[in-house]
């Protein structure tokens, strides 16, 4: 009766031996480990970056542009995230960044807006991928200026995306009847949003923001960097 129990008790413990030993199973010999990934996105100086990070070093398997919505897909094999991500980023380059587990490997989509040719880099670093999403620069310099008729005197509202700054003091100037110039050394991207500001306000955080100066010089204001004063 004994030998019989032992016999019975062996049986699961065998087949769980077996089903280890089937290809694709956990504790197979040679079985790859997948690699965990984490994701960051935001602006850079070229456009909208999506940055995906893993555990060990990594390979993408593929990444393609499809047209019909417009979407920009990317495939990394041997590869797991925490749960599904869906996050609305509407940019100009981009709308949305979904991330799904599918089988053995972890899809990354990146919604375009609607009618986008978008052009995109695409950086390979050991434990990182960089994911580029190039601005156009039409779209960059793009200003939105509320009608001046809308609003009290000597207010303005604005919104750029990555513009220059010349396209920022050009509003300033026209809207203060002052000449202004800025110095051609400046050319850090600048994004703002302002609804009915004073035109002085709208300039005093600018300046605070980017740390840059005025000078007056000869009826005209010059715009640089800093605490130098220009020759």
């Amino acid at each position: 009766m004994s030998s019989f129990v032992k016999v019975k008790a062996m049986v699961p413990v065998c087949m769980l031996f077996f089903l280890c030993m089937l290809p694709g199973a956990g504790f197979a010999k040679g079985a790859l480990k997948p690699v965990w990934l984490t994701f960051s996105h935001g602006d850079c100086p070229d456009g909208y970056q999506v940055k995906i990070r893993g555990d060990r070093p990594f390979k993408v398997d593929n990444h393609f542009l499809i047209a019909d919505p417009p979407r920009l897909v990317v495939d990394v094999a041997n590869a797991k995230v925490g749960k599904n991500i869906y996050i609305k980023v509407d940019q100009p380059e981009i709308t949305m960044i979904r991330v799904a587990n599918r089988e053995q490997r972890v899809r990354v989509v990146l919604d375009l807006p609607k009618d986008s040719s978008q052009k995109y880099k695409f950086v390979e670093k050991d434990h990182r991928v960089i994911v580029t999403l190039l601005a156009e620069k039409s779209a960059a310099a793009k200003a939105q200026i509320a009608n001046s008729s809308d609003l009290p005197d000597g207010y303005v509202s604005i919104q750029l995306h990555r513009a220059e700054l010349t396209d920022f003091f050009a509003i300033i100037s026209k809207s203060s009847g002052q000449r202004i110039d800025v110095d051609e050394s400046l050319k850090t991207p600048i994004s703002l949003r302002l609804v009915n500001v004073r035109w002085q306000d709208a300039l005093a955080q600018v300046l605070k923001l980017y740390s840059l100066d005025v000078e007056e010089q000869e009826g005209r204001w010059y715009v640089h960097s800093g605490r130098e004063a220009l020759k």
